[in-house]
């Protein structure tokens, strides 16, 4: 029952545009954590996208207390802490501690890293694999349209 799965994996990494590294980790480790972790990923993002569209209640948007515990985070509305949405809370609160848990508990027996450019990667995945880029360019595009509106922030 312990047999191996070997899974690729990509994450977004520092840098802008085509520019933004894209980190590629082929990992083999045993099947129950892949599918620990393919539960929390795709089954617990689901749930969160879900939870974006249930808004809360004003009353508790605007409950002000320090969210983040230090003195120096200060006093904050709950909505400009968290957002005004369900979304945020179940991530934080549900989805995370139960992938933080499960990559606590995955023992990788092997793994092989290397990065590359977006440019790059969309160029060696084109094709059938080219969907496993397709949130990484969201987020790089997101990314872009924050800087845009907030050129304050660009330090």
């Amino acid at each position: 029952m312990n047999f191996k799965v070997t899974h690729w994996h990509l994450a977004k990494g520092r840098g802008d545009g085509d520019n933004t590294e894209v980190v590629v980790r082929l990992e083999e480790s045993s099947w129950f954590w892949h599918f620990a972790e393919f539960i929390g990923e795709h089954v617990f993002f689901t749930i969160c996208d879900w939870c974006h569209k249930v808004p809360l209640p004003k009353f508790v948007c605007n409950w002000e207390r320090n969210w983040g515990g230090d003195k120096e985070d200060g006093v904050h509305k709950l909505e400009d802490w968290y957002g005004a949405d369900l979304g945020c809370l179940w991530h934080v609160y549900v989805e995370s501690p139960v992938l933080q848990w499960v990559w606590k508990h995955k023992f990788i027996e092997q793994a092989t890293e290397f990065r590359m450019t977006l440019a790059e990667a969309r160029e060696k995945f084109k094709g059938t694999q080219a969907y496993k880029l397709e949130w990484i360019e969201e987020d790089v595009k997101r990314d872009a349209a924050y800087a845009a509106e907030h050129p304050e922030d660009n330090d």
